[in-house]
């Protein structure tokens, strides 16, 4: 859409009309219009103009790289989070490999379109459901050109999907998950927990990487989740911590954003004996801030990044990523601990304690049960195979 405009005693328009290969905005002005009416038929004359030489003459030259990164990403970005953004990138990237920058978008075929599936599932070392997404954002830039923009007559992607997995498949995976640990079993849980006992609440720096293990395993939080809070969540009065953002860094800079999805929003409550000790980590924490020549207090974290320079700003996931796994580094048997593990593990103790699987799911912010009914499955195939080992000394 033009931009009128008055620069003088006369009027202007302005016409964005694309951008370059390094992202420079391409435009056109013209001024010298008595009226701002005139000045909107000559803009409008114009970009119709404009839109049959690209019709006519530029459609067959546009490549499938110019019409992605600078027509169908720039559209499609008004729709999703910041964060979601950078992920596209990766996919878009994923595309452009396989068919290069030289391609037109108008000589992209139905074969080639197959050979791309082909080459995403076959060919490709990255998982199915990642193959599935990035064949879809390729379906919906197809779509796009064809019946948004009418750049192609026909969609050479429309009828050709990626499945989801074959039987085969399923079956590997099945066999994969048999062995895989949804969350920490009760014998290495007291290893951590004896472990993040040990550590001293003069030493902020780990004492900090405790208190995000702690209220993991007390509120099923996500890392993200746990790393975004701000001591404005924190309802201590009432016992409740609020999720109500994520702090993301995108290309430098730090966006809040809303929760993963909408039933992400939730207050979780906790033990007034976990909130006094979260409140003590406050004290120390801000006894800690005094010692500082510099530090950020635009966030207010709860959890916020304790370096020289970058103090109070968000702490990245793998500055806590390294920290817990130096701390279990003389357990070899630990090594699938990872940070969303205790959210998992929080569930299943709350199953183990016979809360119901809806009220956990929605405690921990999920969407549907589906997770949480897996780990449930998980314990119960345990404890099943208890009753077995039970009747087999009975037998005997």
């Amino acid at each position: 859409m033009a931009r009128i405009y008055k620069r003088g005693q006369k009027w202007t328009f302005l016409v964005e009309s694309g951008k370059t290969k390094d992202g420079k905005r391409v435009r056109t002005s013209k001024g010298g219009f008595k009226t701002r009416k005139d000045a909107q038929q000559a803009a409008y004359e114009y970009e119709i103009n404009m839109l049959n030489k690209y019709n006519d003459v530029t459609i067959t030259k546009v490549t499938l790289y110019d019409f992605m990164y600078n027509d169908w990403y720039p559209y499609h970005s008004k729709y999703i989070k910041a964060s979601s953004g950078y992920t596209l990138l990766s996919h878009l990237k994923r595309i452009n490999k396989y068919f290069g920058p030289e391609i037109k978008i108008t000589k992209i075929t139905t074969n080639d379109c197959l050979n791309f599936r082909s080459y995403l599932q076959n060919e490709l070392k990255i998982r199915r459901s990642t193959s599935i997404v990035t064949f879809s954002y390729f379906k919906r830039i197809m779509n796009y050109a064809a019946n948004k923009k009418n750049i192609i007559s026909i969609d050479p992607a429309e009828k050709i999907f990626l499945e989801a997995q074959t039987n085969d498949e399923r079956y590997s995976l099945f066999k994969l998950n048999i062995h895989k640990k949804f969350y920490i079993e009760e014998s290495d849980l007291k290893i951590v927990l004896k472990k993040i006992d040990s550590i001293s609440k003069n030493n902020i720096r780990d004492y900090e990487k405790v208190m995000i293990t702690k209220i993991m395993l007390n509120t099923g939080l996500r890392i993200g989740e746990t790393l975004s809070l701000t001591w404005d969540d924190i309802d201590i009065e009432n016992n409740t911590i609020s999720v109500k953002k994520n702090i993301v860094c995108v290309k430098g800079e730090y966006v809040s954003q809303s929760p993963k999805t909408k039933s992400s929003l939730r207050d979780v409550s906790v033990s007034s004996k976990f909130m006094k000790e979260l409140s003590e980590y406050r004290y120390l924490l801000y006894d800690f801030k005094q010692t500082r020549f510099t530090w950020d207090n635009s966030f207010n974290l709860v959890f916020p990044s304790l370096d020289k320079i970058k103090g109070g700003l968000p702490m990245r996931l793998n500055t806590y990523r390294k920290w817990l796994k130096t701390l279990l580094i003389d357990y070899p048997k630990l090594d699938y601990i990872h940070p969303h593990i205790f959210r998992h593990t929080h569930a299943s103790l709350l199953l183990q304690a016979g809360a119901n699987v809806i009220d956990v799911a929605k405690r921990l912010g999920h969407s549907t049960s589906r997770i949480t009914e897996a780990i449930y499955i998980h314990l119960t195939r345990k404890q099943d195979i208890g009753l077995a080992d039970k009747i087999e000394s009975v037998l005997k």
